[in-house]
């Protein structure tokens, strides 16, 4: 998950690519994932202080949040479009009952 996150929004870390050197304890100093890399070869996440052109350098909680606004219409007539469909379900157990009950079945 995180990997396609990374590939798709272009992003690494939360807030930049040096939150990953804030929380691990990697091989090389000032190194990231490959995942964090623009084009991902052998080496492509040593020594990212002198080589930061071939890095994600935006964070991915910028980048999700700039998505989930331009995006908010979709996600919110999904959410009301399975709410309705929630309901609908709801309604038919009520009918469901209802008509058990009127023919004398015990559930």
């Amino acid at each position: 998950m995180p990997t396609s996150l990374h590939t798709q929004f272009h992003c690494y870390g939360a807030k930049n690519f040096t939150d990953w050197m804030n929380i691990t304890v990697a091989l090389f100093s000032y190194s990231v994932p490959r995942s964090c890399c623009h084009k991902v070869t052998q080496k492509c996440g040593e020594k990212v202080m002198e080589h930061q052109n071939n890095i994600f350098l935006e964070g991915c909680v910028t980048k999700m949040k700039t998505w989930i606004s331009q995006h908010v219409a979709v996600i919110g007539a999904v959410g009301v479009g399975l709410g309705f469909v929630q309901l609908f379900g709801i309604l038919l157990s009520f009918l469901l009952v209802k008509i058990l009950q009127e023919n004398d079945v015990s559930l």
